[in-house]
């Protein structure tokens, strides 16, 4: 079965990021909580680096908020395309 493409994002983070759980149409309610969800780990992966934890496991953790990143632009700009939005090649 093929995992929704956020559905794995909340994996390492509260909360969870998957489109399925909201109105994906013009409602920005999923686009909101994936935007808090995606400041919170960057505040967490700052906290890591500033008090210098592990090395290994802050490097694990960027790892995850690279693919959680690129996951958040795939779903940006499908909701953009769904939308007509008028820039969007562009964007």
């Amino acid at each position: 079965m093929k995992q929704s493409n956020l559905s794995i994002i909340g994996s390492t983070d509260s909360g969870a990021l998957n489109p399925e759980d909201e109105d994906a149409g013009l409602d920005h309610s999923a686009l909101d909580r994936q935007h808090e969800l995606l400041t919170e780990s960057f505040r967490r992966f700052a906290d890591l680096v500033h008090h210098r934890e592990e090395r290994t496991e802050a490097i694990n953790y960027l790892r995850g908020l690279i693919m959680k990143v690129g996951l958040h632009f795939g779903f940006e700009e499908s909701l953009m395309a769904k939308s007509g939005y008028p820039d969007f090649t562009h964007h």
